[in-house]
């Protein structure tokens, strides 16, 4: 079975580092999340309490620009009694895929970014229903299969991600302090890549719902920075009575000598790429991701 990759960037994690106790929760996280995915596409249902697909996590060697954080090889399905032998060979066959798009769907749904997850959702169908039609043509088994319409796969699921949203929240731990950002790999397309950067990485751990916008360009004065967190105050050009809470996101924050000090002391208007995130439909923060005309790698998203 090929395997999938999912990998930290950014901040120590470019030398190849992790702290510890935050790499250890997104480990188990990582776990329940899998497991309770399989098994709900596989047993069609939610999974109980300790119950879990036996697969293998391995650290890979350090790659340049990255901690290689798993490569996960699915070693046996044991979820529960009365397995059929051909869910061996679909899941031997299929599972980075199916893993991938549960993942993909998951952090996509719970970091505010719900339409860019249908697409995982229509794919995680698709599995679903392959597998169970797979299932009514062996007829050596003598269970009765209940069949499950688009809209209850989307139910069940919905479902599962909301008991598994805790552990989610922990993979998504390392986002923002070690590293700016989590990749997961398409094991079917290379050049395809989910990631969670850190304004999703805060929505999936939020209690609360929030939705993320794309990457926009924004023109806004800075009223104040908080130096060792690089929180702000920001205030918009199109909103000069309203403060908003910002987070500056972009390394050059850490320069002694940066436009972000420069425009709050000068109280100059700048322009950056920057994300919104939303409670309902109030700006919850403001993530600036780096300055117009000084990032080339910003301007190409």
């Amino acid at each position: 079975m090929n395997d999938f990759e999912i990998s930290y960037t950014g901040k120590v994690a470019d030398d190849h580092q992790l702290d510890m106790r935050r790499f250890g929760y997104a480990i188990v996280g990582l776990d329940h999340l899998i497991s309770s995915g399989l098994i709900a596409i596989v047993e069609s249902r939610i999974a109980k309490s300790r119950e879990r697909v036996d697969f293998t996590i391995v650290a890979q060697p350090p790659r340049e620009g990255s901690v290689e954080v798993i490569g996960a090889l699915l070693s046996a399905y044991q979820a529960t009694q009365g397995t059929f032998p051909f869910w061996f060979e679909l899941l031997d066959k299929n599972a980075p895929t199916i893993i991938w798009d549960w993942l993909s769907f998951a952090f996509k749904s719970l970091g505010g970014r719900e339409v860019d997850a249908d697409k995982h959702m229509e794919a995680l169908i698709k599995h679903a229903n392959k597998i169970h039609k797979r299932e009514t043509a062996d007829r050596q088994h003598e269970r009765e299969t209940k069949f499950r319409s688009d809209q209850e796969w989307r139910d069940l699921f919905y479902k599962v991600l909301e008991k598994e949203r805790w552990y989610a929240a922990k993979v998504a731990i390392p986002v923002g302090t070690s590293s700016n950002s989590l990749r997961i790999s398409n094991p079917s397309n290379d050049d395809d890549v989910t990631e969670i950067d850190v304004p999703m990485a805060e929505a999936v751990r939020s209690k609360e719902d929030l939705r993320i916008n794309d990457l926009v360009e924004l023109e806004l004065r800075i009223d104040g920075i908080t130096k060792h967190t690089h929180r702000a105050s920001v205030v918009l050009s199109d909103e000069p009575e309203t403060y908003h809470h910002g987070e500056i996101r972009d390394p050059l924050i850490d320069e002694k000598y940066n436009p972000y000090f420069d425009a709050l002391s000068s109280n100059e208007v700048i322009r950056v790429f920057a994300k919104k995130s939303f409670k309902g439909d109030e700006i919850h923060r403001i993530y600036i991701m780096g300055i117009v005309g000084d990032s080339p790698r910003l301007e190409q998203i």
